[in-house]
């Protein structure tokens, strides 16, 4: 008499090795598995990223940061008196602030690539050319006394966020006579950093409009922001640069860009802005109008290549797909160590790409970067499948799968529908090759073909 007996090590062996349920759990462990490396590269884009903001920081700092002009406008101080408790009139100062009438600004820009290492930063100089005029100060809308106004004390002040950037001295050509600014604020209500001058206001009486001139010569870096101080404001701007970015509370009324310049026209009025063209005291925050233009360096290698990188489960999950499915058409079995070395060399793509784009330019990066990858797993694959007429097939998918990448990273505006659309289209196909697979019979075959017989002792 003789029989077969199975037993339970080699029962639980050959479940584990058949088993499909297992298999997809297994996959899907190792998928989650190498978002720790993706992490990982997705760290090192940050850093590359903060290490190329500290050397925009650097050289901003040895050249002149961003520039944000006010003015010029009129303080006229003025005297008051409070009584104390002991009934004795103390007398104390304010000052008033009183906004141009008409503003009208020219600004010529002519940007500069700067390098720091492998990183590019834009500077400028600028030719900025401010005129307009003021009305006479009105103090009767404070029930201010006109007898208690310090005319002789007035100061006129601008706005520059960064002194450095300052190329020459700055005249200011008031009804015809001539005034030199100095350096710094007397109060720091409308700006916290610029330039003042004294003017002895009571000589302009009879001019019911004071009209004035300036010009500034300024250096800065990636950004020029102005602030609409004028009653009525205008601002034309001009730069050799083709890749402007309008930011701040108001866009250009018009604007035209070329391949080598761009030029761009503001007018804004007071009623556009939330502060009045007089006050007293430091009430109001004009800067929070301000308006201008950033100069961008076209290509951002690090913002693409992290949102590249937040494709990468969507890219590993898909070539691990494929690999299943050659194990059911090819009923051979790819250890999961395989597995791994496919999706590091997945998660490599990442690092390639940013490494290399710092150097030759995103679009070149990606494009050997990818190569390289289809290349390795290609290569790596005829070593491992039976059947080798797939490899062209896996080859073909893995270049489909990176150009569809490609191409959502050049649709930023679409790349979410285009992106919708995509897997969609991935899961019909997946549903309709899975649905010729008999799953349970692939199981159970498989167990056959592993059964460990063993057999039993006959009895005496």
């Amino acid at each position: 008499m003789s029989d077969t007996y199975q037993s339970p090590i080699s029962r639980a062996r050959s479940w584990a090795r058949s088993s499909i349920s297992l298999r997809i759990f297994t996959i899907g462990f190792l998928v989650l598995i190498l978002l720790i490396p993706t992490a990982m590269v997705q760290e090192l884009i940050n850093e590359r990223s903060y290490a190329r903001d500290a050397a925009v920081r650097e050289v901003s700092q040895s050249w002149s940061n961003a520039q944000e002009i006010s003015g010029p406008y009129l303080n006229i101080p003025y005297v008051y008196y409070v009584v104390d408790e002991k009934g004795i009139s103390r007398e104390h100062t304010a000052v008033a602030h009183f906004l141009p009438k008409k503003l009208s600004i020219e600004a010529k820009v002519s940007p500069e690539n700067r390098k720091r290492g492998i990183y590019e930063v834009v500077v400028y100089e600028s030719q900025v050319s401010v005129d307009g005029e003021f009305d006479w100060p009105d103090f009767s809308k404070f029930d201010i006394d006109q007898s208690h106004v310090l005319w002789d004390e007035a100061y006129i002040e601008v706005g520059i966020s960064d002194m450095r950037g300052i190329q020459d001295k700055v005249i200011i050509d008031l009804q015809g006579t001539e005034y030199e600014f100095e350096a710094g604020l007397k109060r720091k209500d409308l700006a916290q950093s610029g330039i003042n001058t004294d003017i002895d206001w009571a000589k302009l009486e009879g001019a019911k409009a004071p009209t004035f001139e300036m010009n500034l010569n300024l250096n800065g870096s990636q950004s020029l922001y102005f602030v609409p101080l004028g009653k009525e404001t205008e601002v034309n701007m001009y730069a050799d640069w083709k890749d402007p970015s309008f930011k701040g509370a108001f866009i250009p009324d018009s604007h035209d860009i070329s391949e080598e310049h761009f030029q761009a026209n503001w007018k804004i009025f007071d009623l556009n802005r939330n502060f009045p063209q007089e006050w007293i005291g430091n009430s109001h925050s004009p800067s929070q109008s301000a308006f201008g233009v950033h100069l961008m360096i076209p290509v951002d290698e690090y913002s693409k290549s992290m949102r590249s990188a937040k494709y990468a489960i969507l890219c590993i999950s898909l070539t691990f797909l494929i690999f299943f499915f050659i194990e059911i058409k090819n009923a051979q079995r790819i250890h999961p160590i395989q597995y791994i070395l496919v999706g590091l060399a997945l998660v490599l793509f990442y690092g390639l790409l940013l490494s290399l784009s710092e150097h030759i330019g995103f679009n070149f990066a990606f494009l050997i970067s990818s190569v390289a990858i289809v290349g390795l797993i290609s290569g790596y694959a005829k070593s491992i499948i039976k059947d080798k007429g797939l490899v062209p097939l896996l080859a073909g998918l893995l270049i489909i799968l990176y150009g569809v990448n490609y191409v959502l990273l050049q649709l930023e505006n679409y790349a979410l529908l285009v992106g919708s659309l995509c897997l969609f289209i991935i899961l019909a196909l997946v549903m309709a090759l899975s649905s010729k697979i008999d799953w349970y019979g692939l199981g159970k075959k498989e167990e056959e073909d592993d059964f460990e017989e063993i057999p039993l002792v006959e009895e005496e």
